[in-house]
């Protein structure tokens, strides 16, 4: 009953699975899914904390009309919520406690679903308010599950990507998802990654490091970001900066408006995109396709190159034309920072 409650508080996804960590052979079908309208319509919620790029979690509380008292429900990345966990939910009259080893096996687990590129949700509830300035360790939630899911690539995508390649453009990815989820789509997507741990970079990684060094590490080959804030979005744009890059920046979330506003060339999505990040881009994507920033870079090229040559035909012997700061050369590479809902079909909470 409690599992039923918890999923239907959360945002599913009907070709989910939502995994029970301490039996290796069981899983949550969708069948479940059959009483959550009624749940829903009986819950009587106090209070919620939104899901923040942070904190990374979001949380309800509530009272259901049959048990009277005030109870938590958790959705979030797994190492938020298995953080504010201090036991695991085995059966309704059984919550065993939470020892390193099963939380070894829950970690392993999830890593092993989101190295197949999907998307990993981890769900708890418990007892009593929920305290968001409490330390994680703090909380006494218990752990019900996770569940995963597929957030397939927009069509064309994959294509354009490899055209962009070619033309010298640089394609990087900066996603709030899990670091083994966000490879697997960059090479789902042809994007260039290299082989090694240093294939991609952290939110974590970067809170120990420079702007400098994490311009370093683009320059040895990271295109993959991870588990992302607004504030490390802002470094990897100047930090491409610091290199000489012209930046174009994708995004359609109020997160992604300070490096919209950053970049060179800001691009928000029309149709997805929220208003904020609309003001700060320089440019709307009316159509939200990834492809179409390849048919506009090539017109901004073509439009420059024959700029550049009817100023020349005048006859001048001596013309100085400055790079525009808008139009990338053909020698030159640009990192295009593709928030996630620029390469999935839906914007889907980490």
């Amino acid at each position: 009953m409690l599992a039923s409650q918890l999923m239907s508080l959360c945002s599913m996804s009907w070709t989910s699975m939502v995994y029970r960590m301490y039996d290796r052979s069981d899983f949550y079908p969708t069948s479940l899914f059959s009483s959550c309208r009624f749940i829903l319509q009986s819950f009587n919620k106090t209070s919620e904390h939104p899901f923040s790029s942070e904190h990374k979690y979001m949380a309800v509380t509530g009272i259901h009309p049959s048990d009277g008292g005030s109870i938590i429900y958790i959705k979030g990345s797994i190492e938020a919520v298995l953080d504010r966990c201090q036991f695991y939910f085995a059966s309704d009259n059984s919550t065993p406690g939470l020892d390193a080893t099963t939380r070894s096996t829950i970690i392993e687990r999830a890593t092993s679903v989101a190295s197949r590129g999907l998307r990993v949700l981890a769900m708890a509830y418990g007892y009593g308010n929920f305290d968001v300035t409490l330390p994680p360790s703090s909380h006494n939630l218990i752990f019900t599950g996770f569940q995963a899911m597929y957030d397939p690539p927009r069509p064309g995508v994959k294509d354009a990507i490899a055209r962009l390649h070619a033309g010298g453009v640089r394609v990087i990815m900066i996603t709030g998802d899990a670091e083994h989820t966000a490879l697997a789509i960059a090479k789902e997507l042809g994007l260039k990654v290299p082989g090694g741990r240093g294939s991609c970079l952290t939110g974590a990684e970067m809170d120990t490091m420079p702007e400098r060094e994490v311009g370093e590490r683009i320059a040895r080959g990271v295109s993959v970001f991870a588990r992302v804030t607004p504030r490390h979005k802002m470094v990897i744009v100047g930090a491409l900066q610091g290199r000489g890059d012209v930046v174009g920046m994708t995004g359609d979330g109020v997160n992604d408006a300070p490096a919209l506003k950053m970049a060179d060339i800001g691009t928000s999505m029309g149709k997805s995109g929220t208003d904020v990040a609309k003001e700060a881009a320089d440019v709307i994507l009316v159509d939200d396709n990834f492809a179409t920033l390849l048919s506009a870079v090539e017109e901004g090229e073509r439009l420059y190159r024959h700029t550049l040559k009817s100023i020349l035909n005048f006859g001048h012997r001596e013309i100085h034309i400055p790079q525009h700061p808008k139009l990338p050369s053909v020698p030159t590479q640009y990192g295009s920072c593709s928030t996630d809902p620029d390469y999935t079909q839906h914007g889907v909470p980490p």
